[in-house]
């Protein structure tokens, strides 16, 4: 499940370069047939700087997990993942970092066409690769790229430019309002958009509390 919300960021990282920036938050839902209330994710966008946050319930014998990720305009490279139940934060700085291609992964992405999805007009495309197959319907009516791209990098795994090549090739970019990933044995996981609200955010949104104590490393009460 991991390896696929992953995966999903990267689609998400590729989405519309030309429209005006978003302010507001969408809330995406994470389902499938076995578990139809897997979690959600909740992304925060202002002209301060970006906010993720995801909770989900991978197991009924696992309790639900948080993770939190901030990054600031004035700071692009730098990202502050945050564990609430701790009241701890870790600051992941990218500023060196460069991101790899995969020369020898074959991408092959086949749009099927126009359609509307939640009143967005979506583009519909399937991609494969040696991971599977992933079905999506991406639309440029809701964000920029530079958005998004800043809080996907917050997660240097989930970065893969193959995938953005193929897709932006495809003429397919754009933010996923839909996105299923099918395992070979035919179950599906889910990843949609059930809620967006344009407004102004609160800055204080995207900021460290002052009583969070800095770690060496990232918790986010998924160990273990």
């Amino acid at each position: 499940m991991r390896s696929f919300f992953l995966a999903f960021l990267i689609f998400v990282g590729i989405s519309s370069r030309a429209q005006s920036p978003f302010e507001g938050t969408l809330t995406l839902k994470m389902s499938s047939s076995e578990k139809p209330d897997m979690g959600f994710t909740k992304l925060y966008f202002s002209t301060v700087g970006s906010r993720m946050e995801t909770e989900m319930k991978l197991s009924p014998n696992m309790k639900p997990f948080k993770t939190v990720r901030i990054s600031k305009n004035e700071t692009p490279n730098v990202y502050y993942i945050l564990n609430e139940l701790n009241e701890t934060y870790f600051i992941s700085d990218l500023s060196n970092y460069q991101a790899q291609q995969k020369p020898d992964e074959t991408i092959h992405v086949k749009v099927i066409g126009k359609e509307k999805i939640h009143d967005y007009n979506c583009t519909h495309a399937i991609i494969t690769s040696k991971s599977g197959e992933t079905e999506l319907w991406t639309t440029t009516e809701l964000m920029n790229y530079d958005s998004y791209k800043k809080i996907n990098e917050s997660d240097i795994r989930s970065r893969n430019l193959s995938y953005a090549k193929a897709l932006i090739e495809a003429n397919a970019e754009g933010f996923p309002v839909k996105t299923v990933k099918k395992s070979a044995g035919g179950s599906a996981i889910v990843i949609e958009l059930v809620d967006a609200n344009r407004k102004k955010l609160d800055k204080s949104m995207f900021e460290v509390p002052a009583n969070y104590t800095k770690t060496q490393s990232p918790t986010t009460g998924l160990e273990g």
